[in-house]
Protein backbone atom coordinates (compact mmCIF):
# COMPACT_ATOMS: atom_id res chain seq x y z
CA UNK A 1 0.00 0.00 0.00
CA UNK A 2 2.92 2.30 0.48
CA UNK A 3 4.18 1.56 -2.96
CA UNK A 4 0.83 2.42 -4.48
CA UNK A 5 0.75 5.66 -2.60
CA UNK A 6 4.26 6.47 -3.61
CA UNK A 7 3.51 5.65 -7.23
CA UNK A 8 0.44 7.82 -7.18
CA UNK A 9 2.38 10.61 -5.62
CA UNK A 10 5.08 10.30 -8.24
CA UNK A 11 2.49 10.27 -11.03
CA UNK A 12 0.75 13.19 -9.53
CA UNK A 13 4.00 15.07 -9.31
CA UNK A 14 4.89 14.21 -12.86
CA UNK A 15 1.47 15.25 -14.03
CA UNK A 16 1.74 18.49 -12.13
CA UNK A 17 5.11 19.18 -13.57
CA UNK A 18 3.85 18.38 -17.05
CA UNK A 19 0.98 20.75 -16.64
CA UNK A 20 3.30 23.41 -15.28
CA UNK A 21 5.73 22.98 -18.11
CA UNK A 22 2.87 23.03 -20.59
CA UNK A 23 1.64 26.32 -19.13
CA UNK A 24 5.09 27.80 -19.28
CA UNK A 25 5.34 26.79 -22.92
CA UNK A 26 2.13 28.58 -23.71
CA UNK A 27 3.32 31.73 -22.01
CA UNK A 28 6.65 31.44 -23.72
CA UNK A 29 4.97 31.21 -27.09
CA UNK A 30 2.91 34.22 -26.25
CA UNK A 31 5.90 36.25 -25.19
CA UNK A 32 7.97 35.06 -28.15
CA UNK A 33 5.35 36.08 -30.64
CA UNK A 34 6.32 39.55 -31.81
CA UNK A 35 3.72 42.22 -31.36
CA UNK A 36 2.17 43.32 -34.53
CA UNK A 37 3.51 46.68 -35.65
CA UNK A 38 0.92 49.39 -35.40
CA UNK A 39 -0.60 50.18 -38.68
CA UNK A 40 0.86 53.35 -40.00
CA UNK A 41 -1.39 55.64 -41.92
CA UNK A 42 -0.07 56.49 -45.32
CA UNK A 43 1.56 59.93 -45.48
CA UNK A 44 -0.70 62.31 -47.27
CA UNK A 45 1.00 63.55 -50.40
CA UNK A 46 0.32 67.21 -51.19
CA UNK A 47 -1.24 67.56 -54.61
CA UNK A 48 1.15 69.06 -57.15
CA UNK A 49 -0.20 71.84 -59.36
CA UNK A 50 -0.84 70.77 -62.85
CA UNK A 51 1.91 72.07 -65.12
CA UNK A 52 0.67 72.98 -68.56
CA UNK A 53 3.08 72.21 -71.35
CA UNK A 54 4.95 75.29 -72.61
CA UNK A 55 3.17 77.00 -75.43
CA UNK A 56 5.29 77.17 -78.51
CA UNK A 57 5.88 80.82 -79.55
CA UNK A 58 4.30 81.62 -82.85
CA UNK A 59 7.10 82.66 -85.18
CA UNK A 60 6.67 86.23 -86.40
CA UNK A 61 7.35 86.88 -90.09
CA UNK A 62 10.46 88.95 -90.63
CA UNK A 63 9.73 92.56 -91.57
CA UNK A 64 10.32 93.04 -95.21
CA UNK A 65 12.97 95.64 -95.85
CA UNK A 66 11.64 98.52 -98.01
CA UNK A 67 12.65 98.26 -101.56
CA UNK A 68 14.84 101.16 -102.64
CA UNK A 69 12.81 103.67 -104.59
CA UNK A 70 14.67 104.76 -107.68
CA UNK A 71 15.23 108.49 -107.74
CA UNK A 72 13.85 110.10 -110.82
CA UNK A 73 14.20 113.64 -111.98
CA UNK A 74 10.99 115.59 -111.50
CA UNK A 75 9.19 115.92 -114.76
CA UNK A 76 8.47 119.51 -115.79
CA UNK A 77 4.95 120.57 -115.04
CA UNK A 78 2.82 120.41 -118.17
CA UNK A 79 1.90 123.75 -119.60
CA UNK A 80 -1.83 123.97 -119.86
CA UNK A 81 -3.13 125.33 -123.14
CA UNK A 82 -6.72 125.41 -121.95
CA UNK A 83 -8.41 128.78 -122.22
CA UNK A 84 -10.95 127.98 -119.45
CA UNK A 85 -8.83 129.33 -116.56
CA UNK A 86 -7.94 132.99 -116.05
CA UNK A 87 -4.89 134.07 -117.95
CA UNK A 88 -1.90 135.24 -115.96
CA UNK A 89 -1.67 139.02 -115.90
CA UNK A 90 0.98 140.32 -118.28
CA UNK A 91 4.08 141.86 -116.83
CA UNK A 92 3.88 145.57 -117.36
CA UNK A 93 7.12 147.49 -117.38
CA UNK A 94 6.99 150.98 -115.86
CA UNK A 95 6.72 153.78 -118.38
CA UNK A 96 10.06 154.81 -119.74
CA UNK A 97 9.14 158.45 -119.18
CA UNK A 98 8.38 158.03 -115.45
CA UNK A 99 12.09 158.18 -114.60
CA UNK A 100 15.05 159.15 -116.70
CA UNK A 101 17.81 156.60 -117.04
CA UNK A 102 20.91 157.18 -114.97
CA UNK A 103 22.94 155.06 -117.38
CA UNK A 104 22.49 157.60 -120.19
CA UNK A 105 25.23 159.83 -118.81
CA UNK A 106 22.87 162.55 -117.56
CA UNK A 107 23.91 164.37 -114.41
CA UNK A 108 20.36 164.81 -113.09
CA UNK A 109 17.66 162.15 -112.81
CA UNK A 110 14.00 163.25 -113.02
CA UNK A 111 11.01 161.35 -111.65
CA UNK A 112 7.33 161.68 -110.67
CA UNK A 113 6.43 164.27 -113.30
CA UNK A 114 2.90 165.71 -112.91
CA UNK A 115 0.94 168.24 -115.02
CA UNK A 116 -2.61 169.04 -113.87
CA UNK A 117 -4.96 171.93 -114.63
CA UNK A 118 -5.63 174.22 -111.66
CA UNK A 119 -8.46 176.72 -111.30
CA UNK A 120 -7.11 180.03 -109.97
CA UNK A 121 -8.70 183.47 -109.52
CA UNK A 122 -7.17 184.62 -112.81
CA UNK A 123 -8.36 181.55 -114.69
CA UNK A 124 -7.21 177.98 -115.40
CA UNK A 125 -3.49 177.39 -115.02
CA UNK A 126 -1.31 174.33 -115.51
CA UNK A 127 0.30 172.99 -112.35
CA UNK A 128 3.68 171.27 -112.91
CA UNK A 129 5.64 169.18 -110.39
CA UNK A 130 8.90 167.26 -110.97
CA UNK A 131 11.34 165.55 -108.57
CA UNK A 132 15.06 165.73 -109.41
CA UNK A 133 18.36 164.35 -108.07
CA UNK A 134 21.97 164.89 -109.11
CA UNK A 135 23.51 161.46 -109.76
CA UNK A 136 26.89 162.97 -110.70
CA UNK A 137 28.42 166.25 -109.65
CA UNK A 138 26.14 168.99 -108.35
CA UNK A 139 24.87 172.48 -109.06
CA UNK A 140 27.50 175.03 -110.04
CA UNK A 141 27.48 178.47 -108.47
CA UNK A 142 28.02 180.33 -111.76
CA UNK A 143 25.38 178.43 -113.74
CA UNK A 144 21.68 179.02 -114.27
CA UNK A 145 19.20 176.17 -114.42
CA UNK A 146 16.03 176.08 -116.47
CA UNK A 147 12.99 173.80 -116.25
CA UNK A 148 11.76 173.16 -119.80
CA UNK A 149 8.11 172.07 -120.20
CA UNK A 150 7.41 171.01 -123.78
CA UNK A 151 3.77 170.68 -124.96
CA UNK A 152 2.79 168.33 -127.78
CA UNK A 153 1.94 171.44 -129.83
CA UNK A 154 3.04 175.00 -129.25
CA UNK A 155 6.08 176.72 -127.86
CA UNK A 156 7.96 175.32 -124.80
CA UNK A 157 7.67 176.92 -121.41
CA UNK A 158 10.97 177.84 -119.68
CA UNK A 159 11.33 178.67 -115.99
CA UNK A 160 14.57 179.46 -114.16
CA UNK A 161 14.76 177.41 -110.95
CA UNK A 162 17.29 177.12 -108.10
CA UNK A 163 18.68 173.61 -107.65
CA UNK A 164 20.30 171.72 -104.81
CA UNK A 165 21.56 168.14 -104.85
CA UNK A 166 17.94 166.86 -104.86
CA UNK A 167 14.43 168.22 -104.41
CA UNK A 168 11.06 168.96 -106.04
CA UNK A 169 10.24 171.70 -108.54
CA UNK A 170 6.65 173.00 -108.41
CA UNK A 171 5.15 175.85 -110.43
CA UNK A 172 2.00 177.18 -112.10
CA UNK A 173 1.85 178.72 -115.55
CA UNK A 174 -0.79 180.41 -117.69
CA UNK A 175 1.41 180.06 -120.77
CA UNK A 176 0.33 176.44 -121.28
CA UNK A 177 -3.22 175.11 -121.59
CA UNK A 178 -4.29 171.60 -120.54
CA UNK A 179 -5.47 170.87 -124.09
CA UNK A 180 -1.89 171.26 -125.33
CA UNK A 181 -0.80 168.06 -123.62
CA UNK A 182 0.66 165.60 -123.18
CA UNK A 183 3.68 167.41 -121.76
CA UNK A 184 7.31 166.49 -121.15
CA UNK A 185 9.87 168.11 -118.83
CA UNK A 186 13.66 168.35 -118.69
CA UNK A 187 16.43 170.39 -117.03
CA UNK A 188 18.90 172.58 -118.85
CA UNK A 189 22.05 174.35 -117.68
CA UNK A 190 23.35 177.69 -118.88
CA UNK A 191 26.98 178.08 -117.84
CA UNK A 192 28.71 181.32 -116.87
CA UNK A 193 30.29 181.34 -120.34
CA UNK A 194 26.84 181.28 -121.95
CA UNK A 195 27.03 177.68 -123.06
CA UNK A 196 23.84 175.59 -122.90
CA UNK A 197 23.69 171.86 -122.21
CA UNK A 198 20.99 169.40 -121.21
CA UNK A 199 21.32 168.10 -117.64
CA UNK A 200 18.62 165.40 -117.83
CA UNK A 201 16.53 163.37 -120.21
CA UNK A 202 12.93 164.34 -120.81
CA UNK A 203 10.20 162.60 -118.87
CA UNK A 204 6.47 162.61 -119.55
CA UNK A 205 4.19 164.54 -117.18
CA UNK A 206 1.01 162.71 -116.14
Amino acid sequence: MTRRTLRRGVLALVAGLSLRFAGCGIEFEKSATPAAAPATSPTAVAPQPAVSPPTAATPQPAAASPSPVPTQAAAPAPVSTSQSGPAAPPIVNPPATARSSASSGSEVQLSLGIALPQTLPEGTALGVSVEYEFVRGGPQSGSRYLLIVQPSNGRPFELEVPLTTSGTIQTFTYDLRPDQGPFTASLREVTSAGETRELSESIELH
